[in-house]
């Protein structure tokens, strides 16, 4: 049969299949074979190869069985420097395809593979992959389909992810185009809103897509500051970068503006585009310091401390009216885990 563990197939240069026989030692005989013809993807996402010639290494076997398409199960991931890899069952080898991204969207992964087909024409197929985003233990951006029951393929990303200036998160790299022979920079940005849920916890939510959501292990520091008109969180992200042993420590710099409402709730507003602003909203618990300050403790939906506090002065807090007042009706001590001074 042709996925018979006594053949190899790989991929050469110009993203055909390639076909040599081997032995049960696992060493490759003879000659091996360039086929001829065009690379599919089934329902769930395995890999076929339907031949426009016939093979002469796959000759014998596909006249007896009457074939004239390979069907290749495996499982997809991305490489180190990104290139798209099928590792097939029964060690018939890894396909390592030169491709393109050329669509990505909340649940949607497209890539372009582009074939050179003879010395003057090319042939591209597009392979699409959906599913949904997220990270891992690591904080490293990863893509999982959701075209099998299990053995569910993963897209890991083992770059260092950053944000732009609409604090949307991007990832950069680079890759060879086939045609070209020339490196492309690829830029994937991941647009969404950052929510505060859960202590030692930053999650960033993807527009429309409830399943997709990354929930980074993350540390709020006391180099935030707040004024008046424009206000920062920041925080510590550790992210396992490819060919480091330690994680390299990521910065999370949120800017945005305070805002105060009755009962005791805190709104932080944060722009994401020119004139597009979405707002966290928290219950807060007081808490009276001396001298002329006070802390205000955020609290997640559930009453739970997020580990964030704010310092305000008690003139700003008596501006406020109603918020001073019941601030100090419901004043409670916990234990404190950081803090942010608001020097108004």
């Amino acid at each position: 049969m042709p996925n018979s563990p006594k053949y190899q197939y790989w991929i050469d240069d110009f993203n055909r299949l390639v076909i040599q026989k081997k032995s049960k030692s696992g060493r490759l005989l003879g000659k091996s074979e360039v086929l001829n013809g065009r690379f599919e993807l089934t329902q769930e996402k395995y890999l076929r190869f339907k031949l426009k010639t016939p093979s002469a290494i796959l000759q014998d076997v596909l006249v007896r069985s009457n074939q004239t398409t390979l069907n290749l199960k495996g499982n997809w991931s991305l490489t180190s420097s990104h290139k798209l890899k099928y590792k097939l069952h029964r060690s018939l080898g890894e396909l390592l395809f030169s491709t393109e991204l050329i669509q990505y969207n909340k649940n949607k992964f497209v890539f372009s593979v582009t074939t050179k087909d003879n010395p003057k024409t090319f042939s591209t197929r597009l392979f699409q992959f959906d599913g949904f985003w997220q990270v891992d233990k690591n904080n490293r951006i990863v893509f999982t389909t959701i075209h099998r029951k299990s053995k569910r393929d993963r897209f890991l990303f083992q770059g260092l992810w950053e944000l732009n200036r609409n604090h949307q998160i991007i990832y950069r790299y680079s890759l060879e185009q086939l045609k070209a022979r020339k490196k492309k920079e690829q830029t994937l940005i991941l647009k969404g809103s950052w929510r505060f849920v859960k202590k030692g916890f930053l999650d960033y939510s993807l527009k429309g897509d409830a399943q997709s959501r990354f929930r980074f292990r993350a540390q709020f520091t006391s180099h935030s500051h707040i004024r008046k008109d424009r206000s920062k969180l920041v925080f510590k992200v550790g992210v396992l970068v490819l060919g480091r042993k330690k994680r390299a420590l990521k910065t999370i710099e949120l800017f945005g503006r305070v805002v105060f409402y009755q009962k005791l709730t805190l709104g932080f507003e944060i722009e994401y585009e020119r004139g597009v602003w979405e707002e966290s909203k928290f219950h807060v618990l007081y808490k009276p310091k001396k001298g002329s300050e006070v802390k205000l403790e955020l609290l997640n939906g559930r009453g739970k401390s997020l580990g964030i506090q704010m310092v305000f002065s008690q003139q700003l807090l008596q501006e406020r009216g109603d918020f001073f007042v019941q601030a100090k009706k419901q004043g409670k001590e916990q234990s404190v885990f950081t803090g942010v001074r608001i020097p108004w």
